[in-house]
């Protein structure tokens, strides 16, 4: 391809993808308002993932969601201040401070679980239909793995498929193809990279 083209792509990729990430994520704000759910979309990301690894500490949280530990503090001290979120400590280290849900944030999880059935994402995935979204997962993943490659992120990717694994099962001839001489024209990594375990 060449760098015109390349260029021209690339930038009508990254306004899609940004478009996406902000109606979604003012879907769910706007989702959490009618609940009357006071919460942000930021904080019942922490919940959500609490409801997976409850007792995780504050910086095992950062990882998981690649934000900086000082992005997650404010986010919180809200959901502790509101009952969500109580802090305690390691019994085996002292020095740790583990988040865990209350009560109250289990409830917060099961409202938002019925609200997911609205959510407009999933009615969009119904429209699309199943063919569609496989071929859109196996092209983000494809751009997901080009693109921590060329950033130097590879420990991303091992990280995204720890904690937050693909469920949608890809049939073995839709999988990115083996190392390339080019790593441009092949997709960087072999099947026992960790973005293809365990899908």
């Amino acid at each position: 391809m060449n760098e015109p083209k390349a260029l021209a792509m690339a930038s009508d990729i990254h306004k899609l993808l940004l478009s996406a990430i902000k109606m979604l994520g003012r879907d769910m704000e706007q989702r959490l308002a009618q609940q009357n759910m006071t919460i942000s979309g930021l904080q019942f990301g922490v919940i959500k993932l609490l409801e997976h690894h409850n007792g995780s500490a504050l910086n095992e949280i950062s990882r998981m969601m690649m934000l900086a530990p000082a992005t997650l503090v404010p986010a919180v001290d809200a959901l502790e201040k509101n009952g969500f979120v109580t802090r305690v400590r390691d019994s085996q280290d002292r020095r740790r401070t583990l988040l865990t849900l209350t009560p109250k944030g289990h409830e917060a999880l099961v409202e938002v679980h019925k609200l997911n059935r609205s959510a407009a994402l999933v009615s969009s995935v119904r429209e699309m239909g199943p063919d569609a979204c496989t071929q859109l997962i196996i092209l983000l993943r494809q751009l997901v793995i080009h693109a921590a490659h060329h950033s130097g992120a590879e420990d991303f990717l091992a990280t995204v498929q720890q904690y937050a694994p693909l469920k949608t099962i890809l049939p073995e001839d839709n999988l990115p193809s083996e190392p390339d001489s080019d790593p441009v024209a092949g997709c960087p990594h072999n099947r026992n990279h960790p973005s293809q375990t365990n899908e």
